[in-house]
């Protein structure tokens, strides 16, 4: 048997109300980056169908990749405002995506996120060493996914 102590705050804001700032970050994907291709890796059609819904929501124009191979390919192809990169795929896995990707011309500073249920802090390492810039566990929450687009996207268009 085993047994924790944990001291919560309360939250300030109650159950079912959406903070305002939240808010802000999809209106602001929509008014500022409406029409930016975003590349999403996974080999779960079920987690590239719920990425891409959100995103589509909030205007971004997006391609898919089944594995780490289409990945590369499709990047050779186009220019992508952000990839979001499963670790874990088969033919070729994320990481080794990555640091193909980062060789590709035009795509050596593109911001590239791990998406993966993987939330270690080993596996965290891995990615950043690896070339990638963030990290989103799964399952992502949509804000923080859409946060951390406005993060990479505004560093991007600056």
């Amino acid at each position: 048997s085993f047994w924790f102590t944990a001291r919560l705050k309360k939250s300030r804001v109650e159950a079912g109300t959406e903070p305002a700032a939240q808010a802000d970050v999809e209106k602001l994907l929509k008014e500022r980056y409406a029409g930016f291709r975003i590349l999403i890796v996974d080999d779960e059609p079920l987690n590239q169908e719920v990425a891409k819904i959100l995103l589509e929501d909030v205007g971004l124009h997006i391609d898919t990749a089944n594995d780490g191979k289409e990945a590369i390919d499709k990047a050779q192809g186009e220019g992508y405002a952000v990839i979001l990169m499963d670790m874990q795929m088969p033919n070729v896995d994320g990481l080794d995506a990555t640091r193909q990707i980062r060789q590709i011309s035009g795509h050596g500073q593109t911001p590239i996120i791990a998406m993966t249920a993987n939330a270690f802090a080993e596996d965290r390492e891995h990615c950043l060493n690896a070339g990638m810039n963030d990290f989103l566990t799964k399952p992502f929450v949509p804000d923080k996914l859409y946060a951390l687009l406005e993060k990479w996207l505004s560093r991007r268009s600056r």
